[in-house]
């Protein structure tokens, strides 16, 4: 990813020295993307039609925006194709008439007009309307004036690959959450931006993003946040195989991150497959056993990775019963959920888990549609190492078992699983017994 220059940021977004945001993308009031990608739907131009009138009253400044649009023909024409009807999933009519009322009152409401922005964000996202939600997101975060909205219209560009957009915006929910003292918007925005980085390699900036929203956690007492930041430093730091850093930053983040945290799950996998790479399989098992079957994972396409994980781990660890029992679970998931990111990760560590049982025939067939899956869906690193996996498997060389503990990381490391599997709950202890 290059980096942005002034004249980028200035073309994308424009802060007047009244601290508003009221300018939309340079090139974008047309809203011809919108229109084509909503060209079949019956909304589609209801929905245009309200963001050029949105995208022409957000290029003006506040003090000339009274009177800028006739208010009785704009209600009038959008009325006789939405009806007043309030905010609904399934139906954005009621979104966008919320917005023109906003737009076109004497003391408009910026918060209520940006929350039915993202009302129609969200339901094109829904639709599968890319392009549409990506424009309300914008949209939001600048009507909005608001550190919280530009945060999740950097968030929403980074999950939908637009990088340079993605950073931009976080760069300003960070500003503007300076700007409020709004500290848990600041860390996450950080966060989001060194993800960006993260996401194409760029490990020393990313490193130095995530540093920065470690201290401002930790000076703020957020310790949730701090957690995360750590969370994504163990992630920098096995990418560039810095073994040290690595242990360091799970363990913070391990002693961060609260029972209820929403990525604890993603945390511990991540660590359990941080051990298995260092050989570490007993304790990795422990902690994937925790992982499935837990029930405040409600995520589909996590409980099929966290099932593959765990049937890696008990195949190194010669547990034929517990890798059956994993291997039920796993197969009828993998019916809910072909579709999933996650779906060839998690069919390559359940084709290891079948290598390492000396299970070829398994293993074969397991990796085959791992290779297949990670082709289809473009997961270079996955494809590379299912290859390696098919070729090893298919010459029959048997794999070594090395199940060890790090001597120097011993005591902590069972310490680290103890909390983990308590605060995980421990509900697919019970595989292991199977």
């Amino acid at each position: 990813m290059s980096r942005t220059t002034p004249e980028q940021r200035r073309a994308l977004v424009t802060t007047p020295r009244d601290g508003y945001l009221t300018t939309s993308p340079r090139g974008e009031a047309s809203g011809a993307h919108i229109l084509l990608e909503l060209a079949d739907r019956p909304v589609g131009l209801a929905i245009w039609r309200v963001f050029r009138l949105l995208t022409l009253w957000m290029g003006e400044p506040p003090e000339s925006r009274r009177g800028l649009l006739d208010a009785d023909k704009v209600h009038a024409a959008l009325l006789a194709t939405a009806g007043d009807q309030p905010f609904d999933p399934e139906d954005p009519r009621g979104a966008l008439v919320f917005i023109l009322g906003e737009i076109t009152a004497s003391q408009p409401d910026l918060r209520r007009a940006a929350r039915a922005c993202l009302a129609v964000a969200d339901w094109a996202l829904g639709a599968g309307a890319e392009d549409t939600a990506l424009a309300f997101a914008r949209a939001a975060a600048l009507v909005g004036q608001n550190a919280r909205y530009a945060w999740l219209a950097g968030r929403l560009h980074r999950e939908h690959n637009q990088a340079l957009q993605a950073e931009i915006w976080c760069q300003v929910a960070y500003s503007l959450a300076a700007r409020e003292h709004d500290w848990e918007i600041g860390a996450r925005a950080l966060m989001s931006w060194g993800h960006v980085h993260l996401n194409v390699g760029r490990y020393a900036k990313a490193k130095r993003l995530f540093e920065r929203a470690v201290a401002t956690a930790h000076r703020f007492k957020l310790p949730d946040r701090e957690g995360e930041a750590h969370h994504y430093l163990f992630t920098v730091a096995r990418a560039v195989s810095d073994r040290s850093s690595a242990d360091f930053h799970s363990r913070a983040a391990a002693a961060l991150y609260g029972p209820e945290h929403p990525t604890l799950p993603n945390f511990a996998h991540d660590l359990a497959t941080y051990w298995m790479d260092s050989g570490d399989y007993p304790h990795a098992l422990q902690v994937l056993l925790a992982l499935v079957g837990e029930p405040s994972i409600e995520s589909y396409p996590l409980q099929l990775l966290f099932a593959g994980s765990a049937m890696r781990a008990a195949g190194a660890c010669g547990q034929n019963a517990t890798y059956d029992a994993l291997r039920r679970r796993f197969e009828a998931l993998c019916v809910e959920c072909p579709t999933s990111p996650f779906y060839a990760q998690a069919l390559l560590h359940a084709g290891r888990g079948a290598a390492l049982l000396l299970r070829w025939t398994a293993a074969e067939d397991l990796t085959l549609k791992a290779l297949a899956a990670a082709r289809a869906t473009g997961q270079h690193d996955t494809m590379f190492a299912a290859e390696q996996l098919l070729m090893e498997v298919r010459e029959l060389h048997p794999f070594k078992r090395v199940v060890h503990e790090n001597p120097e990381n011993a005591e902590a490391t069972r310490v680290t699983v103890q909390s983990l599997s308590e605060r995980l709950s421990g509900v697919g202890a019970s595989l292991a017994s199977t």
